[in-house]
C-alpha cells in the first residue's frame, strides 16, 4: 500500500507524477467548492480517466479498471484521524483522510475481507 502525497493546503487543483507498481503515473486532484468533492484524474501510457470523484473507503477503479488496463491496483481514501467526520472537506485530505495505492493483492484481500467480488 502506497501512501499518496497529497498537497491540498496548497491548492485546490494539484498535480504529480508517481511511479505505482512500475508503472510511471499522472495524478491530478482537484477540490470542486461547488460540490464539496475531490475528484482524481490519472493518465499511464495505457490510459486514463477523467474527475473520478473520491468517495472514502471506495475503490476510484472498481468499474473503471479498462480505461487504465496498464495500472493493476487500485486507489482508495481510508481515514486515519477518527476525530474527523465521514466527509472529506477541504483540509482534509492528507491530514486525517489519506489517498492511497494498493496493489492487485492488496486489493483483492481487501474487497474478500469486505465479501465483495
Amino acid at each position: 500500500m502506497i501512501k499518496i502525497p497529497t498537497l491540498q493546503q496548497i491548492s485546490a487543483d494539484t498535480r504529480q507524477q508517481i511511479d505505482l507498481d512500475g508503472v510511471r503515473t499522472a495524478l491530478r486532484i482537484v477540490y470542486n467548492t461547488r460540490s464539496g468533492f475531490f475528484y482524481l484524474s490519472a493518465q499511464t501510457e495505457g490510459g486514463r480517466i477523467e474527475g473520478v470523484k473520491l468517495v472514502p473507503g471506495y475503490p476510484v477503479l472498481r468499474y473503471k479498471k479498462s480505461a487504465l488496463p496498464d495500472l493493476p491496483g487500485d486507489f482508495i481514501v481510508f481515514k486515519s484521524d477518527d476525530s474527523l467526520g465521514d466527509r472529506i472537506d477541504y483540509n482534509d485530505l492528507g491530514n486525517g483522510w489519506d489517498l492511497f495505492y494498493l496493489t492487485a493483492e492488496e486489493y483483492d484481500t481487501w474487497e474478500d475481507a469486505r465479501g465483495l467480488e
